[in-house]
């Protein structure tokens, strides 16, 4: 669906001029990633092994930005008191309760990295390094994601990412959230999904993944991750070309991933 189209579910979101100025100067890096021929090379079960191996530092930092969006937004710390905008409060917790124990396929609840781990099994990908890696979080060593095995490209999106999400500011932070990920997700991962069910015996898993995201990102967390955006961002001039900024670098850190 294109820009001017959804438009109109984008109205009344506060600055919305800027916000248009913002997802117009993001539209070509968002258009050379959606169209990728990255998504054609996706052909046989040996690229979509691949494929998943690399993305998947994606689906686990995700987290991070949005884990440090909760952190600068709500109280995550005791004793609590109310902070900051209460339906900024009220989307970062819905996202969190959504992608860290979301309904799983089948019953139950799952993180959408857990998700991803199991479509990963279901076609055959390595695992391992993502795997070693959350292992040094949860012994409390740092995120070294130079040295967990990943494909270099994805190690150098990873360390990007927590780098955004340890030090940028809230407005950048919100930025490249907003429009490195909630925007862009809905029309990268419908062009995976045709990719995907190219592919037999039918990837169920991978799917469901797909799908979820395509759902709820295209329909209820771009207009939301906007109205973040314009809230943090306000009237200062300086923050909102910050914010251009941190959105076009989140993209080209994504393009580049793919490209590798």
């Amino acid at each position: 669906m294109s820009t001017a189209s959804r438009g109109s579910r984008w109205s009344g979101t506060a600055f919305e001029g800027r916000i248009m100025e913002l997802d117009a100067a993001t539209a070509p890096l968002r258009a050379a990633i959606s169209n990728h021929r990255l998504t054609e090379l996706i052909g046989d079960s040996r690229s979509l092994r691949l494929f998943m191996e690399y993305h998947v530092v994606a689906v686990w930092d995700f987290m991070s930005l949005l884990k440090a969006l909760q952190r600068d937004l709500t109280c995550v710390s005791t004793p609590w008191t109310p902070v900051g905008d209460p339906a900024h409060r009220r989307f970062i917790n819905e996202l969190v309760l959504t992608e860290e124990s979301d309904d799983a396929p089948g019953g139950g609840y799952t993180s959408h990295l857990e998700l991803y781990l199991k479509a990963m099994n279901e076609t055959g990908a390595d695992t391992a390094p993502l795997r070693r890696l959350l292992a040094r979080v949860e012994a409390g060593q740092s995120a070294m994601v130079d040295d967990s095995g990943l494909p270099e490209a994805a190690a150098l999106f990873a360390a990007a990412t927590l780098t955004t999400a340890t030090g940028a500011p809230t407005h950048a932070l919100a930025a490249s959230f907003a429009f490195g990920r909630e925007r862009l997700i809905p029309t990268m991962f419908g062009s995976l999904r045709e990719a995907a069910v190219r592919h037999r015996p039918r990837l169920d898993l991978l799917l469901a993944y797909l799908d979820r995201h395509i759902e709820l990102d295209a329909d209820e967390h771009t207009p939301l991750a906007f109205n973040l955006v314009s809230g943090v961002c306000g009237e200062d001039p300086d923050r909102w070309a910050e914010a251009q900024e941190a959105a076009i670098d989140a993209l080209q850190n994504r393009l580049g991933l793919w490209e590798a």
